[in-house]
């Protein structure tokens, strides 16, 4: 019996390479973190052997942003709905 190869089967897309913007900030008046961590955008990147950081994008008094190159993502044709469906929220869902 022969088998489609796992790219070959209906739906399957291509990885898309992405590099992820970071943001540190600092907490000031926070009992028990000093700093709060957040994805503040995802980007077109190119293809990397491995996940790494690559520069400071901005650095400012209380926070500073990185970007993290390496990172793949699929999106798959029978979560189209569920795609357009976050896209057009108004909070988008995690």
């Amino acid at each position: 019996m022969n088998l489609p190869k796992f790219d070959e089967l209906p739906g399957y897309s291509q990885p898309i390479f992405v590099d992820v913007i970071v943001e540190k900030r600092i907490l000031e008046h926070h009992r028990w973190c000093q700093e709060e961590w957040a994805v503040i955008g995802v980007i077109c990147g190119e293809s990397a052997a491995d996940v790494r950081l690559t520069k400071i994008v901005e650095s400012s008094a209380g926070s500073e942003q990185y970007r993290w190159q390496g990172f793949s993502m699929q999106l798959f044709a029978d979560d189209t709905e569920s795609y357009y469906c976050n896209l057009m929220a108004e909070k988008p869902g995690w």
